[in-house]
């Protein structure tokens, strides 16, 4: 039977608006069980030093994605307090290519519009609201 997979799917900015629930949660699947896939994992320093080709970062991204086909899920989160006027591009992508390949997604937003956004309900098997 195969490992069940987490793919941590977010938010990617410098500092700790990326950062500060992924290690959280990455411990806490951890501790069930849980093979993590972190997008931030190496990342950073490469993009900080300008080492990288988009296309590789891409790619390395949807096999990660994929790889939650056999037995897990995408963990998404969009939460409008971290993103700082920010907007995410490839959270809404990764969330695209793992319905498009019946992979689950759990989504956790703080967001009330975006909670109830046509296309997050419909892709997203799971949905969770946080209150402020």
């Amino acid at each position: 039977m195969a490992q069940h997979t987490v793919y941590l799917s977010g938010l990617i900015v410098p500092g700790e608006n990326a950062t500060f629930y992924r290690k959280k949660v990455a411990k806490n699947f951890q501790d069930a069980g849980f093979r993590i896939l972190d997008p931030l994992r190496s990342k950073g320093k490469r993009i900080a030093q300008a080492s990288y080709k988009p296309n590789e970062i891409i790619q390395r991204d949807i096999q990660d994605v994929l790889a939650c086909k056999e037995a897990g899920f995408v963990f998404a989160v969009m939460l409008k307090s971290a993103m700082d006027k920010k907007v995410s591009i490839g959270t809404p992508s990764e969330i695209a290519i793992a319905w498009y390949n019946h992979i689950p997604v759990v989504f956790v937003t703080d967001d009330e519009v975006l909670a109830e956004h046509l296309w997050i309900r419909g892709m997203c098997g799971r949905g969770f609201l946080i209150k402020n």
